[in-house]
């Protein structure tokens, strides 16, 4: 699925649903995590044979932004970017 389709149907689906339930979404596509403004998230890494939290918090966090950057396209500056408009989108 391309990041088209996730915007026009994952996104938005998500972003609705979230204003009257909880939602757990497990991804590896970091878009999802931005564009749905992730209130918790979760980074799991693989290393000596298990699968561990290594961070979790919401995208204000350093260390989630860092990880998140690591994998989406375009990294630090994509996700300062699309991060931006959130913070002026809440104001």
């Amino acid at each position: 699925m391309g990041t088209k389709n996730i915007t026009d149907f994952i996104v938005k689906g998500i972003n609705e649903k979230k204003q009257s339930q909880q939602i757990i979404v497990v991804t590896h596509n970091p878009n999802i995590v931005v564009n749905t403004n992730s209130e918790q998230v979760i980074h799991m890494e693989f290393a000596g044979g298990e699968i561990n939290a290594s961070h979790s918090g919401a995208l204000q966090d350093f260390e989630i932004r860092d990880a998140i950057c690591d994998v989406m396209e375009g990294g630090r500056e994509a996700l300062e970017s699309r991060y931006y408009r959130i913070t002026k989108a809440l104001e």
